[in-house]
């Protein structure tokens, strides 16, 4: 329970970072003055949230199972639109 506790917290706590970053800064914006070693560390950590929210959203149930969709979902549009882009150059 412990375990699953600290990976909730550390969860909301990259999903609040990865959010913040993206609408606050221009960190990871390689179109608007961000490096690539920006956008790939902003991709690394979108793909993090990802792979966590998949291994959280069976363990938990009603409301919190809905929090954790919802605060992955950009995130994933980000990892999409990477690999989406990469695949049409």
């Amino acid at each position: 329970m412990q375990r699953m506790r600290a990976i909730s917290i550390g969860y909301y706590v990259a999903v609040v970072a990865f959010h913040w970053l993206v609408f606050f800064t221009g960190v990871g914006n390689y179109f608007h003055g961000g490096t690539p070693f920006e956008w790939f560390a902003l991709e690394v950590l979108a793909i993090a949230i990802v792979g966590v929210a998949i291994w959280l959203t069976p363990r938990n149930r009603g409301v919190a199972r809905g929090i954790v969709v919802l605060c992955c979902v950009m995130p994933v549009l980000s990892v999409a639109w990477s690999l989406i882009a990469a695949m049409t150059r």
